[in-house]
């Protein structure tokens, strides 16, 4: 019977090594909460908000259906251990130049934001405004969460 001849493997002298580089874990983002997309921010925040199992409501539209005239919406909704309901949006004050015109559109809008949810029986203190850049990592959004707790 015939045998074919079966090469041999060389091995290099000189191990070959390459080094082992972990990389960093990236924070996955999904651009969702609730179903709705939202900002990375946003993402950050829901997620404090899931840590700490505190039931909100995202994205909630007021006055009227989405994008109607008087329709606001409110980024969270947050309904505390206590029962006590809080308001929170979050927006990007490096690109809103604010000045006295966009404070009292704040305000005006805080105010109706605050009627319409009187209007549905939840009573809330104020519309706290967050500034979205100081929401860039996870810590500083539970953080910001951890902060009316």
């Amino acid at each position: 019977m015939y045998q074919y001849k079966r090469s041999r493997k060389r091995f290099s002298a000189v191990p070959l090594r390459r080094p082992d580089i972990q990389p960093a874990k990236p924070e996955m983002f999904v651009g969702m909460v609730h179903g709705l997309i939202a900002k990375r921010d946003e993402e950050l925040y829901a997620r404090a908000l899931d840590k700490l199992g505190f039931p909100y409501w995202f994205r909630l539209v007021l006055g009227g259906a989405r994008g109607m005239p008087n329709a606001k919406e409110l980024d969270f909704l947050i309904q505390a251990p206590s029962g006590q309901f809080y308001a929170r949006q979050l927006a990007d004050f490096e690109f809103i130049h604010h000045g006295q015109k966009a404070n009292a559109y704040d305000q005006l809008e805080s105010a109706m934001i605050k009627e319409y949810l009187r209007q549905d029986g939840i009573m809330i203190d104020d519309v706290v405004w967050i500034d979205s850049k100081a929401i860039n990592t996870q810590e500083n959004a539970n953080r910001a969460v951890q902060e009316f707790v």
